[in-house]
């Protein structure tokens, strides 16, 4: 995506600090991680890509070449035709 769309380039994709979130929860705060594995098809990719606020227009050269990038990843790093996105959720439990 940061070849292909400015706009994926300029977003706002930080994570928060663990000390800036301690600020505003009590000492005795629990913190839980969970997996959020996600997994896509071609077809499942493509579609959560294209519906993308950064992702380029259909019809546009820049689209086209961003599609032909996913469909070579795709085939690259696919099992059971499919890739797994790799999430870890933070969840933090306390007082305010």
């Amino acid at each position: 995506m940061r070849s292909f769309s400015k706009e994926y380039q300029e977003g706002n994709h930080r994570e928060i600090p663990e000390d800036e979130i301690e600020k505003y929860l009590a000492k005795d705060f629990k913190k839980i991680t969970l997996e959020n594995n996600q997994r896509y098809t071609f077809d499942k990719l493509i579609g959560r890509f294209s519906s993308s606020s950064y992702s380029p227009k259909e019809g546009t050269s820049e689209y086209d070449d961003s599609y032909n990038s996913l469909k070579k990843a795709f085939s690259r790093y696919k099992i059971d035709n499919e890739v797994i996105f790799r999430y870890d959720s933070d969840m933090y439990i306390g007082r305010i």
